[in-house]
């Protein structure tokens, strides 16, 4: 039992010295490589940033909690610590009002769009909306028009609905 204890206690303290992404990626690989294709970790970003240090989360390989996990109604909060207009348009968008509304719903969050741990395309971005809003105009089947590769590649939604709040401009 003591060796078990001291393995955990040098676990810990090596996963201090380590940077955080090889402590994290050494379990979370699946996670670690999705958020490497992100824009955050070029930012200066990584799993302590959202998830804080979770020491004990390490020491106890997995079997506590890290330190912050954002719930359904807390993703906009944590999110918009950095990305504050777009937090302050979700939160005035229908979307935003309906997760205030009823806390630990399953309504959409910034996460719903854009996932957490990795940059979701903009046609997977459309492909969320349509799985509540299946019943939309034609307008909305059409593609739109334009000679530019990447323009026809955004979301189709956003076309006619202002990002993050969500209403007609």
């Amino acid at each position: 039992m003591r060796l078990i204890a001291l393995a955990l206690l040098a676990v810990g303290t090596l996963a201090a010295q380590e940077p955080v992404r090889e402590t994290c990626i050494a379990c979370h690989t699946t996670v670690g490589e999705d958020f490497d294709s992100h824009k955050h970790p070029a930012a200066g970003l990584d799993c302590s940033t959202c998830h804080g240090a979770s020491e004990r989360h390490v020491a106890a390989a997995g079997a506590a909690e890290p330190d912050r996990v954002a719930a359904p109604h807390q993703v906009a909060e944590l999110c918009g610590t950095c990305h504050v207009e777009q937090a302050e348009g979700f939160n005035a968008s229908v979307h935003g009002k309906l997760v205030a509304a009823m806390s630990k719903t399953r309504a959409p969050n910034c996460g719903t769009c854009h996932d957490v741990h990795r940059i979701r395309p903009a046609r997977a971005m459309e492909r969320r909306c349509a799985n509540c809003h299946k019943q939309r105009p034609e307008a909305c089947a059409a593609e739109p028009e334009t000679a530019n590769q990447e323009t026809a590649a955004q979301v189709r939604c956003a076309g006619c609905h202002a990002q993050h709040l969500f209403a007609k401009p």
